[in-house]
């Protein structure tokens, strides 16, 4: 495990160089359309997770954005969860997104959007819809899974693809 994380670290290290020295050499060669980005959706946390918005996270997100732009990258990587962003039904939550966009923006960063996509179809599930269909969801006991139950719902199940639509 510690080897993996050394090579990782070491690759990073050595691609964020590269970055670096291609984009001052290449800066006008540079296709407009190569996006090379870190996943970073605010503060610490890391995919799925969202990290909640405290009145620091401004300058914090700020300064770190800067930071990966000044390693050569060009874009962020941020995420859309589910259960962050839907917390109650029909009630959205992208305080995050927004803010990340706007920070990107202001240093001068693009963002790529994703929807965290887990093993199950999507994600992890708000708790809303683990109370509102219950029967939707794989019982883990019963059947020997060691996933907990907000990532083991059955989209198929006709009422979680609705609130998934």
């Amino acid at each position: 495990m510690k080897r993996a994380i050394a090579i990782s670290v070491s690759l990073l290290i050595g691609l964020s160089a590269y970055l670096a020295h291609a984009q001052r050499v290449t800066r006008l060669s540079q296709p407009a359309d190569l996006m090379v980005s870190v996943w970073y959706n605010g503060g610490k946390a890391r995919a799925p997770m969202l990290s909640p918005i405290t009145p620091n996270s401004r300058d914090e997100w700020r300064r770190d954005l800067q930071q990966i732009k000044s390693l050569g990258f060009n874009a962020v990587r941020g995420w859309v969860d589910w259960s962050h962003n839907e917390p109650q039904e029909g009630k959205y939550n992208f305080d995050n997104l927004r803010l990340l966009c706007e920070l990107s923006r202001e240093v001068g960063l693009r963002v790529v959007i994703q929807v965290y996509v887990g093993w199950d179809g999507f994600g992890f599930a708000p708790d809303w819809v683990h109370k509102k269909y219950a029967d939707g969801f794989v019982q883990a006991q019963a059947n020997n899974v060691s996933t907990p139950p907000s990532s083991s719902f059955y989209s198929d199940h006709p009422g979680i693809r609705d609130a998934i639509l």
